[in-house]
């Protein structure tokens, strides 16, 4: 049985400060990311936290929807896994999507300095950051990037959502 006496103030403000740094530095390697997608013959164009995306404008438009999710399965919780794991762990993803019925395209989430391995994810299309979240919660992912068509790319932290 755990102890459970008095709360420890101090303890617990450094456990927050370390959560936070570690946001603050997850946040900082998700927007240092181009979320990369090849939408067949609609083209290849990118998707940057904060930043409009016209080649996504148009695919939305064309598909008549106004929301998109960038979602993966790999990696959960921010841990490499191996790449036999993640892709099996993607191909679960793309079953679930095709469940849906939803529009989607392959990508890749490819940082800026190159430290961390381009991780394959897809975009959804017509998926509300409700029903991304949930699937990226099935996935144990940290984070998601989300938007509406005409907007711009916001990163949405899965723990933070009902």
């Amino acid at each position: 049985m755990l102890w459970a006496g008095p709360a420890d103030p101090a303890a617990d403000h450094l456990r927050g400060t370390a959560v936070t740094a570690a946001r603050d530095r997850l946040g900082a390697a998700y927007a240092a990311t181009s979320y990369r997608v090849d939408a067949g013959p609609r083209g290849r164009f990118a998707i940057r936290i904060g930043e409009p995306s016209p080649g996504l404008d148009a695919l939305l438009a064309a598909a008549g929807v106004e929301t998109w999710a960038f979602v993966t399965a790999a990696n959960p919780g921010s841990v490499r896994l191996a790449d036999a794991d993640n892709a099996a762990r993607m191909a679960r993803l793309l079953e679930a999507v095709r469940g849906r019925r939803l529009v989607h395209y392959p990508g890749t989430g490819t940082g800026d300095d190159r430290t961390w391995p381009a991780e394959p994810s897809l975009l959804v299309l017509g998926l509300d950051t409700a029903g991304a979240v949930a699937l990226a919660r099935r996935f144990g992912q940290v984070a998601i990037v989300a938007g509406r068509r005409g907007g711009v790319a916001g990163l949405v932290w899965v723990d933070e959502q009902p």
